[in-house]
């Protein structure tokens, strides 16, 4: 069976049934449940019941509301569980053509109880077998049977990974994820705490419990000091490391116009100092990676940022979902940050990795994604010792 998650929080109450109903004297089919809260449910988080992509998000004749109120209409292939799920009588937290996880924050219950009749706020669930229609909806309780309830098991689906800086506690173990990012400097201002997280992190590959590590600058026009000052902290790069170019147009960069030809010769001196192209990666919001970045070397991969509204810049890799309070479906932080700026990506830790041009060694058994890997046998550490060795030489070695 597939994940499935109640659409509502521990302690909600069936409001009205799916089925016949009389309502302010007349009789009527009710072709769905309504779920709210004793004390009331506006605002209240809505997640998805089970994953898909987002078909409908908006204003919607019956649910009310200009955008982004009204519903969420949520497809899901027969590997996702089938069929599509509709909410209504919410204020989107989701776009069109958004895939979501199962038990992924999707929307909040539209205060305004003028958007649904003027009863009070409450979801609205409904099913569709097969697609999307007006009439053909069946009710949607027996498929919750066996579902979690939201925030008591991670969504599916998806691999997590937090972006912290000074502002955050140093990294350790209780770090829960397999990739993680940290800052190196800004221009030529250097993250206080880099050099200890970075320490700390060449740790944690060599204990097993850490995968991937980006090292990212905030890009300035002086491009060349961003560079050399990165360069300089990192020293010789680890072999399981990336480097990622922040481009923001505030905090100084302000009406700085399309910087192609620097940001091109920042990315082109990195790769050099790399060795690879696909270890280098930008982060950019919308607005910023179309104005300062609108030429881009071929194969540029990125992180995007949105919060909650997943960008889908060209090349994105990683999607930066939330700055820790801004919810957008996952996490708001981790140990040991606390709240944090966070991203997820479709890939596993391994095609991640492959994608940004790291070679991880395969786990020993018994580890997965976000556990522990198990000491395997001679044979098997004499390998992950040759790879390491390998990839090592290899960063030594210039291409061309």
């Amino acid at each position: 069976m597939p994940d499935r998650f109640f659409p509502l929080a521990r302690g909600y109450v069936i409001t009205s049934p799916y089925g016949w109903r009389d309502l302010d004297g007349q009789r009527e089919f009710h072709a769905g449940t309504d779920f709210g809260f004793d004390g009331g449910s506006g605002g209240k988080p809505v997640y998805a019941v089970q994953a898909g992509t987002v078909i409908y998000a908006g204003a919607a004749s019956g649910f009310g509301g200009p955008d982004p109120a009204g519903w969420v209409v949520i497809d899901s292939d027969d590997s996702q569980g089938g069929g599509v799920f509709i909410y209504g009588h919410v204020v989107r937290e989701v776009a069109v053509g958004d895939r979501v996880v199962a038990g992924q924050r999707i929307a909040m219950i539209n205060s305004d109880s003028r958007t649904n009749g003027g009863v009070a706020p409450h979801l609205h669930l409904a099913h569709c077998t097969f697609a999307y229609s007006d009439t053909d909806r069946d009710d949607p309780m027996p498929y919750l049977q066996g579902a979690k309830y939201p925030g008591e098991g991670t969504p599916s689906g998806f691999t997590f990974f937090s972006d912290v800086s000074e502002f955050q506690d140093f990294v350790d173990d209780r770090y829960p994820y397999r990739i993680l990012t940290i800052r190196s400097n800004d221009g030529d201002y250097r993250d206080r705490k880099f050099q200890e997280n970075y320490a700390r992190a060449v740790r944690m590959f060599d204990s097993g419990k850490l995968d991937v590590l980006g090292v990212y600058f905030y890009w300035r026009p002086n491009w060349q000091t961003c560079v050399d000052v990165h360069r300089s902290m990192i020293g010789n790069p680890h072999p399981r490391i990336f480097s990622m170019i922040d481009v923001e147009s505030g905090y100084g960069n302000e009406n700085l116009g399309d910087q192609s030809t620097a940001l091109n010769q920042t990315y082109d001196a990195l790769a050099r100092w790399l060795g690879n192209p696909k270890r280098v990666l930008a982060y950019a919001n919308r607005n910023d990676f179309t104005t300062m970045w609108r030429s881009r070397p071929s194969g540029l991969r990125v992180i995007g940022a949105g919060y909650p509204d997943d960008p889908r810049l060209p090349g994105q890799i990683a999607h930066q979902y939330t700055n820790g309070v801004i919810t957008g479906g996952g996490p708001l932080g981790a140990a040991p940050f606390g709240n944090c700026d966070m991203n997820k990506t479709p890939l596993s830790v391994a095609d991640f990795a492959a994608a940004v041009g790291v070679s991880i060694p395969p786990p020993t058994g018994g580890g997965g994604d976000g556990g522990e890997p198990t000491s395997g046998s001679l044979w098997d550490k004499l390998g992950d010792l040759w790879r390491y060795v390998r990839d090592h030489l290899n960063t030594l070695i210039p291409t061309r």
